[in-house]
């Protein structure tokens, strides 16, 4: 038989034990590992978020640039008005400069992500890849070897259209000259939308420099 003290004793030891368990647990590696353990899903769901944004951000410059491209389609194909011409090539100058500058950061902060963590995941094509480069080049040219084919393509089709409404605005410009028709607000709208043009087409050179296709040496 039991004694109520023994008993008494018994549990009393019991509790004892389970403190000194609990205590174990809290200052040794178990709560780390719990938090280590918890912390990857948040990392991932934030690395997915990212990587869904970086995505949306470049269909919109890429729509953008498609819109564009079809209206100095559009203006080619029909007859127009010098004065609604060079209205039209300076509105879409300054649209494909934006939009350009825009395309053009994204890709940088890209680039600088993928040389800070070489094994984080990125999206190309549309295609989630998370796997490690094969090679490590040096610093100064990990430009190169992050810009991927999808971005090299993009920008080289905004650099094209850029140069196609600068054309197109030069055009319709000595056509309201030769009409003695230029007006101070045709000049300005000019003036503008060459400025961020040329501005688009330096951030794409300074971008990838090794690489980059020289600018025409527009004056203005």
């Amino acid at each position: 038989m039991i004694s109520i003290e023994s008993a008494s004793a018994s549990r009393l030891e019991a509790r004892k034990t389970d403190r000194v368990q609990t205590q174990g647990l809290k200052t040794g590696g178990g709560e780390v590992a719990v938090h280590a353990t918890g912390s990857e899903p948040d990392h991932n769901l934030l690395s997915g978020l990212e990587e869904a944004l970086t995505e949306t951000r470049r269909k919109i410059a890429e729509d953008r640039l498609d819109r564009a491209k079809e209206e100095m389609r559009i203006l080619r194909q029909f007859s127009v008005s010098p004065a609604f011409l060079a209205q039209r090539a300076a509105a879409i100058g300054k649209e494909l400069g934006n939009a350009a500058t825009d395309y053009t950061e994204l890709v940088r902060d890209s680039m600088e992500t993928a040389q800070r963590d070489p094994g984080s995941t990125a999206v190309t094509n549309g295609i989630v890849s998370s796997e490690p480069p094969s090679t490590a080049l040096p610093v100064e040219n990990a430009s190169i070897a992050t810009l991927t084919e999808r971005d090299q393509d993009t920008l080289d089709t905004f650099r094209s259209a850029i140069y196609q409404a600068w054309a197109l605005l030069d055009l319709s410009l000595e056509d309201l000259i030769r009409e003695n028709d230029l007006q101070a607000t045709d000049e300005l709208a000019a003036g503008s939308s060459r400025e961020v043009m040329q501005s688009a087409l330096h951030a794409m050179d300074n971008l990838n420099p090794l690489n980059a296709l020289r600018s025409p040496a527009f004056h203005f």
